[in-house]
């Protein structure tokens, strides 16, 4: 049951940051470091940190762990599967 409920705080962290980046006007699909990654990352675990067992540290080494991945991840994938002389967006 726990896994369900951090399967959807995490989606609903996303819709949230979805949600903001509209509202600030980016393009959707656009990348907006940092907001992004946090709130999918961060909302399950405050939320759950009871059962999860987790600790303020913990939380915070797992966030940090989770943007930089997601950040080389993107930047990866944008690089491998450009089109050649198609402009591709870069993770500022």
């Amino acid at each position: 049951m726990t896994g369900a409920a951090f399967g959807l705080l995490a989606l609903a962290g996303d819709l949230g940051s979805s949600f903001v980046k509209r509202r600030l006007g980016h393009e959707s699909g656009k990348s907006v470091p940092l907001l992004d990654q946090l709130p999918e990352a961060l909302l399950p675990m405050v939320l759950l940190y009871g059962p999860l067992g987790l600790s303020s540290l913990s939380m915070t080494g797992t966030a940090l762990a989770f943007l930089l991945l997601d950040l080389a991840a993107t930047r990866a994938t944008t690089t491998l599967f450009a089109s050649p002389g198609r402009k591709h967006e870069t993770v500022e």
